[in-house]
């Protein structure tokens, strides 16, 4: 792995998250409500066509 960052003596060095902090941090997002998703995306397929369907790249792959 690289630091690819400029480094100044006397910097703070920078700290990630840790898992624990991460996890926390989504606990506190809101709920996703699903309905208002699908709706929003039927919405949008109304102006940009539905032709962009949702699909799992990895199980695609699985296939080949």
């Amino acid at each position: 792995m690289a630091d690819l960052i400029p480094h100044q003596p006397g910097a703070p060095a920078r700290t990630w998250p840790t898992l624990g902090e991460v996890q926390e941090a989504f606990r506190r997002l809101p709920p996703i409500d699903a309905e208002r998703w699908a709706a929003e995306r039927r919405a949008d397929d109304e102006i940009f066509g539905p032709d962009d369907p949702l699909t799992d790249e990895w199980e695609r792959a699985k296939r080949r």
